[in-house]
């Protein structure tokens, strides 16, 4: 066989072998093509938003406050020797106060008792009467001072046992028992058991 038909045959070859290799690099392109553009065209995946994280806790309440109603249950009067109960003379007092917490376990309460004489009826008259309250009990257990405004020269502490019942909301209804003692210029002494109750905030 003559020299040009080997190189004819070889050239041949090799262009037969690069279009069967150009017709397999496009069958293997065009899909993977096709697939990117669709892929281009296509609507970006949902942004999935992550849950917020709570904000950490503020902490404990430092200030705060309560408002209710009291009666007093029982009284007993040095001058006279005198006892009485509701039946022989009623006061309805409204005690509100503003706290604030010196530490977890220990409140100071500024209080103020307005009460109306109501059986048999009577005068208005105004307590103040700031104290001090523990807290860190299952009750919480306080002492206060107290000043009757609208009477003569007279001083009283009042030890109290304080019981929160249940929360409503922002605020705790609770139960109160205050024992006042009260001194007198001129007109001795008086001691009392008052019931209380009302919401604290």
């Amino acid at each position: 066989m003559a020299t040009s038909d080997i190189a004819s045959r070889i050239q041949s070859s090799r262009a037969s072998l690069l279009a069967t290799a150009a017709v397999v690099l496009a069958t293997a392109l065009l899909p993977a093509r096709a697939d990117a553009q669709e892929a281009a065209g296509a609507a970006p995946p949902p942004v999935v938003e992550s849950t917020p994280t709570p904000p950490p806790p503020s902490g404990p309440r430092m200030v705060g406050g309560h408002v209710g109603a009291a009666v007093p249950v029982v009284s007993f009067h040095s001058v006279g020797q005198t006892t009485k109960t509701p039946s022989d003379q009623l006061t309805i007092a409204v005690p509100i106060g503003v706290s604030v917490h010196l530490s977890l376990d220990w409140v100071v309460d500024f209080e103020v008792v307005v009460a109306s004489d109501v059986k048999p009826w009577g005068g208005t008259g105004l307590t103040i009467d700031p104290g001090v309250i523990y807290v860190g009990l299952p009750v919480a257990l306080g002492l206060r001072t107290k000043f009757d405004v609208s009477a003569p020269a007279n001083f009283g502490l009042i030890p109290l046992v304080h019981k929160g019942i249940v929360d409503v909301g922002y605020a705790n209804w609770f139960v109160e028992a205050a024992f006042p003692i009260t001194a007198m210029r001129d007109a001795g002494y008086s001691l009392a058991a008052v019931a209380h109750t009302g919401f604290a905030f």
